[in-house]
């Protein structure tokens, strides 16, 4: 231990006014065991006491520093005692003055681990076993004046025991910018009575054990409470849930306390605050050529900006993560420098997790323990504030019973999750009963989620004094069935509140409320001017409006209950639900280009403006109103809906009005019953009703219409008929298979609508085109062009078989391609691919016998839609090939068995939703074949002319199939059709070769050739196909056709090898098919 002596440059200046400038400190700078006090820390007289960084003070027991006299202490090195109960670290008696500064260390800690003591895989045990330990305490009988600073690191093992305990009032600030870690149940992190100036929590506290709380602001503060780092506690062993939990035990899951408890008044307000951004990059740049960018502090809070944290609080467990209330009255003053004058402002994280299954959570909680807590100018959050449960009550901000504030502005996060059974709730913000919040104003993002069983409330106000929601960006409550997702209930309050949702800035986010709203009784106003708001909206007794503007969207049922409601929209709006009215005298407003899509019912009366836009009611039956006016841009439409025999009535008691421009559009449930004449309006009085005469707007592509109007009896009609496959512009296939399609529709509500969708003529040809069968030719004409391309080999005088003697081989493979026009069935293109071998044996003197088999796979894509068939051809020949003296001839018999994969995809448009339908279907087919030729070659030097006739027949059975997946509006059952082809075909070709007649020195040919394919006999089998339990169908395929045929080959090689490609073209119904050859001989 030695003394300092310090003195400035001062002296000589204050010497007049002051004895002497120097003053003088203890200094601990090694290693001791012994205590100190500042009463007699130099020589038996008070001083200052440090303890440098080379210092430490470690008793057995007992306290380490004791400040009983109007003396400092800063702790730059270590202070500890281990294994000792009732100890502290630095103990301030009360009454004394000074400043205690703790830069270095203080450990009270414990020769203790707890240990498995069941062999269960888990620790068991107490956190600790020592009792009453502390840092730095301030202890009872009167009051410090002075400041605590803590910018060093506590950490301490023991129950009822804390890092920083001040058990008596300060007259002054305390700051903790370091690390405070306590263990043990019961404890504390920082534990304070009433604190005069600012209380600065920039440091972390940690707390774990039963009951712990991380900071227990239990007296009145009376500057400001600032949070700047994080703060966590919890009970249980281990913040994270295992997978299986039959293990634990009770020791492994204990509830702790809250990570901040405030129980006194604040005068300064409660600030959770996050480091400031850097916002003045060149302001930055040039401190840092000059200073240390260390002191860069645009925030100018007196700490350096990379010194900063963030606010982050979180309490593993059932406890709230802050907790504000006691059972005496409190109050919360203004946020020192916060523009909205707010007293509790949450710039950083509030979390709340209950981490294991059923544990309820909470984040933020005011009020609710007996006494009253009065908020200053609201609370403004533009941090996070969520609670997460496991399948229990999860509650991020609530306003506990005595809890009062102006307004909650939101431009951060607020959310909870949890819930998963009846009784349990995910409650975002929660005003109870007792407590009281006007104002609500969101900008940011305000969730509730739970699971199916459970309840989801993003806003719900229990208290009735919640009189203003306005929601800037969104609100959000969902995971339950329906009527569980509540969005904002406000219905406790009589007196009438207004919930209001903003238009969105151009390219700015876009305004949401998902779930259900509830008001109460009184005057009630939910203005939506943008955005979209999608639940059930309930409204109770009293004059009840809804107002819809701009581009905003209400989807959902409305009930206004008991009163004189209004419903207006205008501008862009839309309203998608069903309305009841009540029991007074309402009035449904539309203008500008509005759409309302729903039902309307009512006990009272109605009167309807339709000045401009849309009104399309979906009753099903007479809607009674007391009056009706359309405007010169107003509609109204009907539904049709043939099942329920009825359709839309305007049922007016007094007079329905039209304006010239008026229009009626229609909406049809069904298809196949919709043609007929209803009334769609009857009046007391028509005035202005012939301006409707003519056809209906709107109306779907497949059905003419037409208005008629009787006066006398006040009625308006509307005619429905189908139109003519002629006036629908169908082709030979469409207008064959039209009447069962429209008789198939109504099987599937969806595939209906999306048909009744259509409202121009080329669309519903499309669409009409996808419920057609494989039925142009496709199937029969792929797998015969493959068969026929891969025979193709027995013409080739050259071809590249392997002689071994008096037997021989060879392998090819191939690819073909074609397409068919649109015409009077359906287009289709055609790919392919296949390999094929074959031996055979030399007899000698009749020629060669031999067999060959074949794998050929085709794609039949039917062009303009989705669908497809695959044919997977597996193919066994036989033949016969001789050749004499430049006289070639063939003949062979072939059987195919092939599999057809069928997939037919329906896509459409109904009420926003797409559509999707997909058939599958599979089928069997059997391929047979014949043919035969002759060809002679005469040479010309190297100019060879060769003549070729061939002759082959095909026959192609096709089984029968039902498709499955695509339901009873698009399944098909197709009968089983046979395909059959005569054709003679005769082609000249011409040849130039290359090389001796050494074919061991090597040779080449390249040949070209030009012909015809006639079509002898033979037809493409009719397709009968039905819709699920419908009537027959029968579409008739393209005739084929005769037509050119070209190719050109080229073979070369020498007695090892010979390679051979070919690429020829086959004329069919005016257009080509393109099929290509490549084969190699190698011997050996």
């Amino acid at each position: 231990m030695r003394k300092l002596l310090c003195c400035t440059c001062l002296t000589p200046i204050l010497a007049a006014a002051m004895p002497a400038s120097g003053f003088a400190q203890t200094v601990i700078d090694e290693e001791t065991t012994t205590p100190v006090r500042t009463s007699t820390a130099n020589g038996g007289t008070a001083d200052d006491i440090l303890i440098d960084e080379e210092g430490s003070i470690m008793p057995e027991g007992g306290v380490a520093v004791t400040v009983d006299s109007d003396n400092d202490v800063t702790n730059e090195g270590e202070i500890g005692i281990s294994d000792a109960d009732d100890a502290t670290g630095i103990l301030v008696e009360a009454g004394r003055s000074g400043t205690i500064t703790n830069d270095g260390t203080i450990t009270l800690d414990e020769d203790y681990e707890p240990e498995d003591e069941d062999d269960d895989g888990d620790i068991d045990g107490p956190f600790a076993e020592g009792e009453r330990r502390f840092g730095i305490r301030l202890g009872e009988g009167g009051a410090y004046t002075g400041s605590i600073v803590n910018g060093g690191a506590v950490e301490i093992a023991g129950n009822r025991s804390a890092g920083i305990a001040l058990d008596s009032d300060l007259n002054g600030d305390l700051v903790h910018s370091g690390s405070i870690e306590v263990v043990g149940d019961d404890s504390y992190g920082i534990r304070t009575q009433n604190v005069s100036g600012d209380m600065t929590v920039s440091g972390s506290v940690t707390a774990r054990g039963e009951n712990v709380v991380g900071v227990a602001v239990d007296g009145d503060i009376g500057g400001a409470l600032i949070f700047q780092n994080s703060v966590a506690v919890t009970g249980y062993r281990s913040t994270t849930a295992p997978s299986d939990t039959e293990d634990l035990d009770e020791d492994d899951l204990l509830q702790g306390g809250s990570a901040i408890r405030i129980t006194g008044n604040v005068d300064g307000g409660i600030l959770f605050d996050i480091a400031p951004a850097d916002n003045d990059e060149e302001e930055d740049e040039d401190e840092n050529e000059d200073e240390d960018e260390d002191e860069n502090d645009e925030d100018d809070d007196g700490v350096p900006d990379n010194a900063e944290g963030d606010a982050d609080i979180i309490a593993y467990g059932e406890a709230p993560a802050v907790s504000v209330g006691s059972s005496d009255d409190i109050q919360i003053g203004a946020v020192s420098g916060d523009e909205s004058g707010h007293g509790l402002s949450v710039r950083g994280r509030i979390r709340g997790v209950g981490v294991y299954e059923d544990v309820d959570a909470a984040a933020l909680v005011l009020g609710g323990q007996g006494g009253a807590v009065d908020v200053a100018g609201g609370i403004g959050i533009s941090g996070t504030v969520s609670a997460t449960s496991d399948g229990g009550n999860a509650v991020a901000l609530r306003l506990a019973e005595g809890a009062s504030t102006p307004e909650l502005v939101n431009s951060g996060s607020i959310r909870a999750g949890g819930g998963n059974a009846e009784g349990t709730a995910a409650e975002a913000v929660a005003i109870e009963s007792g407590a009281s919040l006007s104002e609500i104003r969101n900008s940011g993002a305000i969730e509730a989620v739970t699971a199916e069983e459970g309840t989801a409330y993003a806003i719900v106000d229990r208290s009735g004094t919640v009189g203003l929601v306005v929601n800037d960006r969104t609100i959000t409550a969902r995971g339950g069935e329906d009527g569980r997702n509540i969005a904002i209930d406000l219905s406790a309050n009589a007196g009438g509140a207004i919930i209001r949702q903003s238009a969105a800035e151009e390219g700015g986010p876009d305004r949401t409320i998902q779930g259900d709203i509830r008001l109460g009784g009184g005057a009630d106003l939910l203005e939506v001017l943008g955005g979209t708001v999608s639940g059930d909206v309930v409204l109770a007794e009293g004059d009840d409006r809804i107002s819809l503007g701009g581009d905003a969207l209400l989807r959902g049922s409305t009930d206004f209950g008991a009163g004189d409601d209004a419903l207006a929209m205008t501008g862009a709006s839309q309203f998608a639900g069903d309305v009841n009215f009540g029991t007074g005298a309402s009035t449904l407003s539309l203008s500008g280009e509005s759409i309302f899509r729903g039902a309307i019912t009512h006990d009272g009366s109605l009167a309807v403006d339709v000045a401009g836009g849309t009104l399309e009611l979906t009753n099903s039956g007479a809607v009674s109103l007391a009056s009706l006016n359309v405007g010169a841009e107003g509609t109204i439409g009907v539904t049709v809906d043939p099942e329920a025999e009825s359709n839309t009535l305007y049922d007016v008691a007094g007079t329905a009005t039209f304006e010239e421009g008026a229009a009626l559009s229609v909406r049809l449930t069904q298809a196949a019953s919709s043609e007929g004449e209803f009334v769609v309006v009857r009046a007391d009085s028509l005035v202005g009703a012939d301006t409707l005469e003519g056809s209906a707007g709107n109306l779907p592509f497949l059905f003419n219409s037409r208005i008629s109007v009787d006066e006398e009896a006040g009625e308006v009609s509307l005619s429905l008929a189908r139109k003519t496959a002629e006036a629908l512009g169908l082709n030979g296939s469409q207008t064959r298979a039209y009447d069962a399609v429209f008789e198939a529709l109504d099987n599937d509500a969806d595939v209906a609508g999306a048909f009744l969708n259509i409202t121009d003529g080329e669309a519903f040809r499309e669409t009409l085109r996808q419920m057609l069968p494989d039925h142009a030719g496709g199937s029969f004409e792929a797998v015969s062009l493959a068969s026929r391309q891969m025979a193709r080999i027995l013409t080739d005088p050259d071809a590249p078989y392997v002689d071994r003697g008096r037997w021989g081989y060879w392998l090819q493979q191939g690819a073909w391609g074609t397409s068919s026009d649109f015409a009077d069935t359906a287009a289709y293109d055609i790919s392919g691919w296949g390999a094929s071998g074959g031996a055979e044996l030399n007899t000698e003197t009749a020629g060669s016998i031999g067999l060959s088999i074949a794998y050929l796979s085709s794609e039949i894509d039917d062009d303009g839609t989705a669908n497809e068939v695959i044919a997977d051809q597996y193919e066994g020949a036989v033949h016969w090939r001789g050749t004499w003296d430049g006289f070639l001839g063939y003949a062979r018999a072939s059987l195919g068995y092939i599999t057809y994969d069928s997939e037919r995809r329906f896509s459409g448009i109904f009420d926003g939703e797409e559509v999707t339908r997909i058939a599958n279907g599979e089928r069997d087919a059997w391929l047979y074949s014949a043919s035969g030729g002759a060809s002679y070659e005469v040479s010309l030097g190297r100019l060879r002319l060769r003549p070729i006739g061939t002759l082959d027949y095909y026959r192609l059975k096709e089984d029968g199939y039902t498709d499955t997946g695509g339901g009873d509006a698009f399944n098909l059952d197709v009968d089983s059709r046979t395909s059959d082809e005569l054709a003679a075909t005769g082609r000249l070709v011409a040849a130039l070769t290359f090389g001796g007649e050494n074919r061991m020195a090597g040779w080449g040919r390249v040949e070209a050739e030009g012909g015809r394919r006639e079509i002898l006999s033979g037809s493409l089998g009719a397709t009968t196909a039905r819709f699920t339990n419908g009537e027959d169908f029968t579409l008739i395929a393209d005739e084929r056709t005769d037509g050119w045929v070209f190719g050109l080959r080229a073979l070369g090689g020498n007695d090892v090898f010979t390679l051979g490609g070919e690429v020829n073209a086959e004329e069919q119904q005016g257009r080509y098919a393109v099929a290509g050859r490549l084969s190699l001989r190698m011997g050996f």
